[in-house]
């Protein structure tokens, strides 16, 4: 039975308190969200508690470590093989970081910019990356066994002729049809494809399909240094410290190349923006989506705003 909350960060909150009492809410795989179903508590309640076991007095405690552990363990019972999770320090690296990392279930590699023709005519474009894993380790040995899907999104906006077009492809890796090196900065899909040469990372994909006939080749210079988001690299995104991920971005990179709209090629300077991220498990039943929002501001201010959406529409605390 919870007897008492005392966070150091925010003090005792006794009305928390009354209305936590009796429940056993650690025990739950979600405690926050029978809270949000059953009772309606305050955001202050909710963030206490969050705070951990080791900050609440209740009964069972073995029953919920355990409990705890069995999330922790959790890949183990899902994949048939053991998956990291987001739950240390990251110390960033380039070298490291950039490559893929296959230990972990999915992992995202997007690119986005602002590009300008030597006419003043202003472009966009992103080109993003998604490693998603199936099984860790398949029982089929064929090649054709799926471990891994790829999903890559090209797209690209012409603000002048108020136009946006996109493309799509989806592969897997097992028959080298898509892939990323954990040994350095190389990603594929099909012919669109990310690869790192000493300091300078180029962009390649175009889509000729259903009259679009589109697509980038740029190359990208490091920028401004890398910037790590959430607590030293972890970014918690719910209640269970398994839902979090290694999340960084990398803003200002200079940029230059060529843009083609309707087979036409146009050369394009400007920057670009990585948003570099990895982990195991994301979002909760409760929370239905998340929006980002990137600007950069001509005094050299970079901000992103992270809004982590909740089945009810309303916003979840653990947004950035």
């Amino acid at each position: 039975m919870l007897r008492s909350i005392d966070h150091p960060a925010r003090g005792r909150d006794r009305g928390c308190v009354a209305l936590l009492r009796d429940r056993r809410l650690a025990l739950l795989p979600d405690g926050r969200q029978f809270l949000q179903q059953h009772e309606p508590l305050r955001p202050e309640c909710l963030r206490l508690v969050g705070a951990g076991v080791a900050e609440l007095e209740v009964e069972h405690r073995d029953e919920v470590l355990e409990a705890r552990a069995r999330e922790r363990r959790f890949a183990v019972e899902r994949h048939g093989a053991r998956i990291e999770a987001a739950q240390h320090r990251l110390h960033l690296d380039v070298a490291r970081d950039q490559a893929s990392h296959p230990d972990y279930r999915v992992e995202q590699w997007a690119y986005s910019g602002n590009l300008f023709a030597a006419d003043g005519r202003r472009f966009g474009y992103q080109l993003k990356f998604v490693r998603a894993g199936v099984s860790f380790k398949p029982e089929n040995p064929s090649r054709w066994a799926v471990r891994d899907l790829f999903v890559t999104q090209l797209a690209v906006t012409d603000v002048e002729g108020k136009r946006f077009v996109s493309a799509e492809r989806i592969n897997r890796s097992g028959i080298n049809w898509a892939g990323a090196s954990p040994d350095d900065l190389h990603l594929w899909n099909d012919d669109w494809e990310v690869r790192q040469d000493k300091n300078t990372v180029t962009l390649r994909a175009a889509d000729e399909e259903n009259g679009r006939n589109f697509g980038i080749e740029l190359s990208l210079e490091q920028g401004r240094s890398l910037v790590a988001h959430g607590e030293e690299g972890v970014f918690q995104k719910g209640f269970l410290p398994i839902n979090a991920s290694h999340f960084y971005s990398q803003p200002r990179m200079p940029t230059h190349g060529f843009l083609s709209l309707d087979g036409k090629q146009i050369e394009v300077t400007g920057t670009s923006w990585l948003d570099r991220e990895f982990g195991t498990s994301f979002l909760e039943e409760a929370q239905s989506g998340w929006d980002v929002f990137t600007i950069q501001l001509d005094d050299g201010t970079d901000l992103m705003i992270y809004q982590i959406r909740l089945a009810d529409g309303t916003r979840d605390e653990y947004s950035i």
